[in-house]
């Protein structure tokens, strides 16, 4: 089984620190494989580059950047 965690995010660069931090804690915990979405919807501030920090230690996450802000509505794929 493979889980796949998807988070729209705009404007976060204060608050991806913590993101990592507490999904990090959870997944340690998870017997499965696993992806983490992180969808930028538009942010102006430095979120893109912390989450590229962040995909810098972890494989398992990936970084999706909309070209501008369309509201979280549309930054969740569909599946």
């Amino acid at each position: 089984m493979k889980l796949s965690i998807i988070s729209p995010v705009y404007n976060e660069q204060e608050t991806i620190p913590f993101l990592q931090t507490r999904l990090e804690k959870v997944i340690r915990n998870l017997n499965c494989s696993l992806e983490i979405i992180i969808v930028d919807d538009g942010s102006s501030d430095g979120t893109s580059d912390l989450v590229k920090e962040w995909i810098a230690v972890s494989a398992d996450i990936i970084l999706l950047e909309l070209s501008r802000n369309f509201g979280h509505q549309a930054a969740i794929p569909r599946v």
